[in-house]
């Protein structure tokens, strides 16, 4: 079992695993101990932005140095040097490049764990306990120093660190015992962060976003229409193009046609059809249309795409 800072550098290990809906499939811990520290360092210089994702973990973020915008569904944040947060389970998000100048880097540690090591799911505790804050309706929790109990929260996220760095002696019971006092915290003060009309508004919005990115990734060589796509989740147009402002920023047809370029990307890399037949296999009928919006969202044509790739293995 790993439970030590993991140190993850530059643009290629940041490539996250993510579904068709999203999920970030990498296992974070294991089955046995939920539960995986990370030592992250971004490179603004080589990244803009890490996918949208979500797992099924809460994630507690806290920013060491530099900067960088933390987008969690419809909320854009952004985290300096001594932040620390939580993002909920199941939430969407990303983390992005700051548009202001002089941020060439950001170290963070990411915390990331099941809310089982807390208490099994069929327990009174997980009951009483830890659903009310999984529930809560807020998105994310910003812990502020100097607020005494969240100052004490970022206290026990950072000696839930230390624990990793040194791989103290009952290292595995350790981590559980800070992770537990860290939760009593937020059931103790669940009502200064609690959103329970929002949140179960958001519940079900997160909800149909994932339904109707399914639909799109089931679908998205077919000429689907705005309509189709509102149709998987039983909603109406409006309504789909609100869940996906809200949640991944963007409109349906966008997301769309995203998603047919990056796996007609992925398409020029692992077969041997021509670029027209890539196009028409992702969606696009229209072989001009294709390569102009090819080159607008990477920069360059397929072909040229498919050159620079060549020459690449060709050096390796």
């Amino acid at each position: 079992m790993q439970t030590g800072i993991v140190e993850i550098v530059g643009k290629e290990a940041l490539q996250l695993q993510i579904d068709e809906t999203m999920h970030e499939t990498k296992p974070h811990g294991t089955e046995a101990f939920p539960f995986q520290c990370y030592h992250i360092h971004i490179d603004w210089s080589s990244l803009r932005e890490t996918a949208w994702h979500w797992h099924e973990e809460l994630e507690l973020l806290m920013i060491e140095s530099g900067t960088m915008v933390c987008s969690i569904g419809e909320h854009s944040l952004t985290l300096q040097e001594g932040d620390c947060i939580l993002i909920n389970s199941r939430m969407v998000h990303r983390f992005e490049r700051p548009e202001q100048a002089g941020f060439a880097s950001c170290e963070c540690i990411s915390i990331l764990f099941s809310s089982e090591i807390i208490a099994a799911t069929r327990t009174i505790i997980h009951k009483k306990y830890v659903q009310p804050v999984l529930h809560c309706g807020a998105d994310y929790i910003m812990f502020r120093m100097e607020v005494p109990w969240q100052g004490h929260v970022v206290e026990l996220a950072r000696q839930v660190c230390h624990i990793c760095r040194t791989q103290n002696h009952m290292v595995e019971m350790r981590i559980h015992m800070e992770l537990c006092k860290i939760w009593m915290e937020l059931v103790e003060h669940l009502d200064e962060y609690r959103q329970e009309p929002r949140g179960n508004q958001n519940m079900v919005m997160q909800a149909r976003l994932r339904q109707m990115l399914q639909f799109i990734a089931d679908h998205y060589a077919e000429q689907i229409t705005l309509a189709d796509i509102a149709q998987a989740a039983n909603i109406s147009q409006s309504a789909a193009q609100r869940c996906f402002r809200a949640g991944v920023q963007t409109s349906p047809i966008s997301y769309l046609k995203d998603y047919r370029l990056a796996r007609a990307k992925e398409k020029l890399l692992s077969t041997h059809l021509t670029v027209f037949e890539i196009a028409r296999s992702v969606g696009f009928d229209n072989a001009g249309y294709f390569d102009r919006s090819f080159k607008r969202a990477f920069g360059m044509t397929p072909r040229q795409f498919m050159r620079q790739e060549a020459e690449k293995n060709t050096l390796e």
